[in-house]
């Protein structure tokens, strides 16, 4: 799904946050209803949507909540006390999975000795104001994308949010069955949201709902948000062609290369830095597109999805005013060119999978 522009957006990513009909990949989106109030308002991947990044201390900050103190199961063992400790083993979203540590040299469990689990909180029901800072309801990326600067602000796992604000004017509200996804924002030359894109799914289908800054109010602005993406379009003095190397992991002078855990799968994206023009797309020594000769194509997008060994990439290609997408699966360590349908099927096992893998997760206290 399309996510953000950072110098390499795929249809899909941009559709939820760009384009509007479609995500960054070319999925279709459909826009929700909805009236407009104005009130108050992990692993990282292994080789592979963006504003400010938040420091590893910081998020580490966000995990390091209170513990209870586990009970007290200390018992003896024949002739000698064994002493048992509760350590945080990991955390994820705010809960913990304690484990006993015994301090003896001889067999470390017993059988009556067992995983304790502190009890499970309520995800923390929040609004998010996206003229605020605030690092522990969300991570923010700022990049720029076809001479937009976009700020991408996505949710932590750990909270429910209720409201999108801003300035404290509330833009959406989210009822039981919606959950917010991620906002994408488009700013001026002040670096103030113009317009806003928020996805968010309702019972797992994806949805989006955009909102044009008029003077000091909003108002919800389904059909003419691409009209505005072009006005706020900055401009660049001088150019020139790049490639984008999609088995790149960090950013280089040529393109924005960021993560982000988004829309139940890891993705890295790619973006073609501003004053830079992408005619080519490789993967290390593969080259997987070449704009045409007298044509003026460029890729403006990329995105790598995973799960696990699968991976799936997709990338837009402009040509005048045309997008065209083009899908690949890996096979056997490179990029295999595939349809649409495919690509999208095993897209949607892959968020299926990895829904199930972590529910059991959760259901065992591992997360």
């Amino acid at each position: 799904m399309r996510i953000i522009t950072v110098v390499c957006g795929d249809d899909k990513l941009e559709n939820g946050l760009s384009s509007g009909n479609l995500c960054e990949d070319g999925e279709p989106v459909q826009p929700a209803e909805q009236t407009l109030t104005m009130q108050d308002k992990t692993n990282p991947l292994p080789t592979d949507l963006p504003l400010e990044s938040v420091s590893k201390k910081e998020e580490s900050d966000t995990c390091k909540q209170e513990v209870p103190e586990k009970e007290q199961t200390r018992r003896s063992v024949e002739s000698r006390d064994v002493s048992v400790q509760t350590e945080p083993m990991s955390c994820h979203t705010g809960m913990y999975l304690m484990q006993s540590i015994y301090d003896s040299d001889e067999q470390t469990a017993s059988s009556g000795d067992e995983w304790v689990y502190p009890e499970l909180k309520t995800p923390q029901r929040v609004t998010i104001d996206i003229t605020e800072k605030r690092m522990d309801l969300y991570k923010t990326i700022h990049y720029e994308c076809e001479q937009n600067s976009i700020r991408l602000i996505l949710p932590h796992k750990d909270i429910r949010v209720d409201k999108v604000a801003s300035d404290g004017i509330i833009l959406s509200e989210f009822s039981s069955t919606e959950a917010l996804e991620y906002i994408k924002a488009y700013l001026n030359i002040d670096g103030k949201p113009e317009l806003v894109i928020v996805m968010f799914t309702d019972n797992g289908n994806l949805r989006s709902r955009n909102y044009a800054r008029k003077k000091e109010e909003w108002e919800r602005n389904s059909y003419n948000y691409i009209t505005m993406i072009k006005d706020l379009q900055f401009d660049v003095s001088m150019s020139c062609n790049c490639l984008i190397d999609v088995g790149c992991a960090v950013d280089n002078e040529n393109c924005t290369i960021f993560d982000a855990d988004i829309l139940g799968l890891y993705t890295r994206f790619f973006f073609p830095k501003s004053g830079h023009v992408a005619r080519e797309v490789r993967y290390n020594q593969q080259i997987l597109w070449t704009a045409n000769q007298g044509e003026d194509g460029k890729c403006i997008s990329c995105a790598i999805y995973t799960y696990g060994t699968t991976s799936l990439l997709f990338f837009r290609v402009k040509v005048g005013e045309g997008i065209y997408y083009r899908w690949f699966d890996k096979v056997d360590g490179s990029w295999k060119e595939v349809e649409r349908f495919f690509f999208f099927r095993k897209k949607e096992e892959m968020a299926k999978n990895r829904a199930e893998t972590r529910a059991r997760w959760a259901e065992n206290g591992f997360i």
